[in-house]
């Protein structure tokens, strides 16, 4: 799940794997919640806009 979620930050912002992996953990730290947390909700997010976008 988190790497999946780092290839999805990637995606969107350009930016490399140790970049996305640190706003995942800034995020984690900033929220008080685990790692594993944030990347579900981003991924699921992710999930949610796409099918959002099908016809």
């Amino acid at each position: 799940m988190i790497d999946q979620a780092i290839g999805i930050i990637r995606s969107r912002s350009g930016a490399s794997g140790e970049e996305a992996f640190a706003r995942l953990t800034k995020i984690s730290q900033n929220e008080n919640v685990k790692l594993h947390v944030v990347a579900e909700r981003l991924v699921d997010e992710a999930v949610r806009r796409a099918r959002a976008q099908k016809p």
